[in-house]
């Protein structure tokens, strides 16, 4: 995933001159909520973004619409359009970013916002197709390969799968599936057959009106 397959390309860029109400108006009939801010030749030279608008209100209360864009832009974080878009994740979280200038050599190209970002996201987890998510505990070594067993006994067509650490309990590590089905509890009652531990938030539970997943009881042998 790189910056250029989800970058917005070149966006109107504003002269440091400008003043802020020439910025504001550009804004809202773009529907954007950052301005870059370049020189003639597109050298970027900062950003304005309603964060920054708001810190300069602060400081120059009723004369903001006439202060120029230099005055009340921020430094800007830029990437490069081959750059992972990892990267450009890892800036935004660090730096506190809500933007970054897209530049090759210096150059304004095109620009990533937060929202780019989770777009791209929600795009590679699958999360704007149709189906159903799950969440397994992965308690033992064998547990991944016993979950994608199951999966494939109930051909269960697999769109995104993730491992992270995210147990609040301090537990072992969760596999996040995003799995081509409407109603994913037949699948879920299979993986607890198989004893794997499924993560069902209680919301979600109360939303469908369902009981807590328990697995059924293993009938009792005749002595």
């Amino acid at each position: 995933m790189l910056v250029r397959n989800h970058m917005t390309r070149d966006p109107i860029c504003m002269d440091p001159s400008a003043p802020v109400r020439d910025i504001l108006r550009a804004m809202a009939l773009r529907k954007v909520h950052h301005m870059p801010i370049a020189d003639d030749r597109r050298h970027a030279l900062g950003i304005i973004s309603a964060t920054d608008l708001c810190r300069a209100a602060g400081v120059y209360e009723s004369d903001l619409a006439e202060r120029r864009a230099d005055e009340v832009m921020s430094r800007p974080r830029s990437i490069a359009m081959d750059a992972p878009l990892r990267w450009a994740l890892d800036q935004l979280c660090e730096h506190g970013a809500d933007a970054l200038l897209v530049v090759d050599r210096g150059i304004l190209i095109g620009t990533l916002t937060r929202a780019d970002v989770l777009r791209a996201l929600r795009s590679a987890l699958a999360f704007d197709q149709e189906g159903s998510c799950l969440e397994v505990s992965l308690d033992d070594p064998d547990d991944l390969f016993v979950v994608f067993q199951v999966l494939q006994e109930q051909k269960a067509e697999v769109r995104s799968a993730v491992i992270g650490a995210v147990r609040e309990d301090g537990g072992g590590a969760v596999l996040g599936l995003r799995v081509g089905v409407r109603d994913p509890r037949p699948l879920e009652r299979a993986l607890t057959e198989a004893a794997l531990t499924l993560l069902v938030p209680q919301e979600e539970l109360a939303l469908r009106g369902a009981p807590p997943l328990e697995r059924e009881p293993e009938p009792q042998r005749e002595s």
